[in-house]
């Protein structure tokens, strides 16, 4: 399972996800199932992160979804615009979910 995925953050919001960002990033790589996992951002574009997130399966990558609604980077992100698409599914698919 792979997800691509850009969000734009609301401006008041960058310092707090730029200060969570290095935690959520070692935490994700250390989920079962977890083969590949990078987020940035975009220093032209201070709004704007670009993540990467790849998952042996539909178990860990619907696991890994549910941690991050639960934890403190799903709060704080709830409100972001997202775009993101995933593959390796049955049917790939494109999301763009409501704001929160």
């Amino acid at each position: 399972m792979v997800l691509v995925d850009f969000f734009v953050a609301p401006e008041r919001k960058v310092g707090v996800i730029l200060n969570q960002l290095p935690e959520y990033i070692a935490l994700t790589l250390a989920e079962l199932g977890c083969l590949a996992f990078t987020a940035s951002h975009l220093a032209d574009k201070p709004t704007i992160f670009d993540v990467y997130e790849e998952f042996d399966g539909a178990g860990s990558f619907a696991a890994r979804q549910a941690l991050v609604q639960a934890s403190p980077w799903g709060a704080d992100t709830k409100i972001v615009e997202r775009s993101y698409t995933v593959t390796g599914i049955e049917k790939p698919f494109r999301l763009q979910p409501k704001n929160g």
